[in-house]
């Protein structure tokens, strides 16, 4: 490798590393909302609902205040129970998406936070391939010697391209068989393979995809957000309502 070439292959190491951290980012969201919605349901639970309780018992509850009751004794009974579940599922998708092949897998690829894996692993795979077609080595050298480096997950799907190149003898239609790359990236692979400068233009698509990702992972953040403070105020005005609605049908009680 030339001085420049090493340079590239230093930042797109660098970009990857970048990219594999924000794929666990969805993580910490995740927590932080359950961890509010058991906190706020504990709160209401230990602080409000026995001061309302010693007014109205709850078998004088109306109807509507019942399913907010049930629900509280549940998190307040089993919420360390659920918590814990509720992480294990959490840290198992994610040890889950380096290793994790087959068919059923090619449908949790739609769902976060497989989807975000995916889509980053397609564009490390992209980097990987065009600084070995920069060097001038074709995809049937290239992909064995991507594959050593790569998760179990990847490598999977490099087999598959490889026995594919190996029946129809065409780079683009071996990279895009697997279903790795979006719909405009599969497009723009089979347009750049029967073009005459596959290894240029696969280094400009490697930072194409590279750029996606990272919005991707900064969209499914913003979406995380707004969907935990979303069912946390839920949460919390089902709470105060179930509690203020037996207060007021007391109140109405004593008229």
């Amino acid at each position: 490798l030339t001085k420049e070439g090493i340079q590239k292959a230093l930042d797109r190491a660098a970009v990857s590393q970048r990219i594999s951290k924000a794929v666990t980012k969805p993580l910490m969201p995740l927590l932080v909302m359950f961890l509010a919605l058991v906190g706020v349901t504990m709160m209401l639970s230990l602080f409000l609902t026995p001061i309302v309780d010693g007014f109205q018992p709850v078998a004088n509850w109306p109807k509507a205040s019942l399913p907010y009751y049930h629900f509280s004794q549940f998190i307040e009974s089993f919420g360390g129970w659920v918590l814990g579940f509720f992480v294990f599922v959490v840290i198992a998708a994610f040890a889950a998406l380096p290793h994790w092949t087959g068919a059923v897998r090619e449908v949790f690829d739609s769902l976060p936070p497989f989807n975000v894996y995916k889509r980053q692993t397609s564009a490390s795979f992209i980097s990987s391939i065009s600084i070995l077609f920069e060097r001038n080595i074709g995809l049937k050298d290239s992909l064995p010697m991507t594959r050593r480096n790569c998760s179990k997950y990847m490598q999977n799907h490099i087999d598959r391209m490889l026995l594919t190149y190996r029946r129809v003898g065409e780079d683009g239609d071996a990279l895009t068989s697997t279903g790795l790359f979006s719909g405009v990236e599969t497009l723009q692979i089979l347009t750049f393979a029967r073009s005459g400068d596959f290894a240029t233009n696969m280094q400009l698509l490697a930072a194409s995809t590279t750029e996606n990702v990272e919005d991707a992972v900064g969209k499914l953040m913003a979406s995380i957000n707004v969907v935990s403070t979303a069912v946390i105020v839920i949460m919390f005005l089902w709470g105060i309502g179930s509690l203020g609605w037996a207060i007021a049908d007391f109140a109405l009680d004593l008229l």
